[in-house]
């Protein structure tokens, strides 16, 4: 298992999805992140589970995010995470 990371968010100004989230449920946990190997395979495997994904971006390197639908399980947000390389060499955590 890797490091756990936990990331804080405090919205100063623009749409953003956490603003989406705080307006329709309050303050709270806003999702989970998962780091996977290989996030093309990870998010097949999802849909295939029957998750929508509700946002990605996949970098040229395979490194990017995607944002799991997960109102049926308890209504967290699921993150598949792939960090670029040169995050995870200069990375202390």
């Amino acid at each position: 298992m890797g490091p756990i990371q936990i990331e804080l968010i405090e919205l100063i100004d623009g749409k953003t999805i956490p603003e989406a989230f705080l307006k329709e449920k309050g303050e709270g946990l806003h999702h989970l992140g998962f780091e996977v190997k290989d996030l093309k395979e990870a998010m097949e495997i999802a849909r295939r589970k029957g998750f929508q994904i509700t946002q990605h971006f996949i970098r040229e390197d395979g490194s990017g995010f995607a944002y799991l639908n997960s109102e049926n399980p308890g209504g967290v947000i699921f993150e598949l995470i792939v960090f670029p390389p040169e995050l995870k060499k200069s990375a202390t955590f």
